[in-house]
């Protein structure tokens, strides 16, 4: 299962074009934890929306094994969300 939404933080894109502050935030659904950067200036109206929406990355929560990107399509824009997996949920190559 792979999704995360961070509806309004694809407002993030704009902001690191634009060099602006950003803030790094996180929304787990296990196995999966997905991050992504927002302006620092819309964080706190990002967590009131999404009550799941954390700041600070997924590494600091454990989920340290990239995953791939997704991209969503939101309202205001695309967001690219980096996804990143516990190291204990990865699965061997080899059994």
């Amino acid at each position: 299962m792979k999704s995360a939404v961070f509806v309004l933080s694809a407002v993030a894109l704009f902001g690191v074009a634009l060099g602006r502050n950003t803030t790094t935030t996180y929304e787990i659904k296990d196995p999966v934890c997905g991050e992504t950067d927002i302006p620092t200036k819309y964080v706190k109206l990002a967590e009131k929306f999404d009550s799941n929406l954390k700041t600070g990355t997924c590494a600091s929560q454990g989920y340290t094994v990239p995953d791939g990107n997704v991209t969503k399509k939101t309202p205001i824009g695309n967001l690219i969300v980096h996804e990143y997996k516990k190291p204990s949920s990865v699965q061997p190559l080899l059994s």
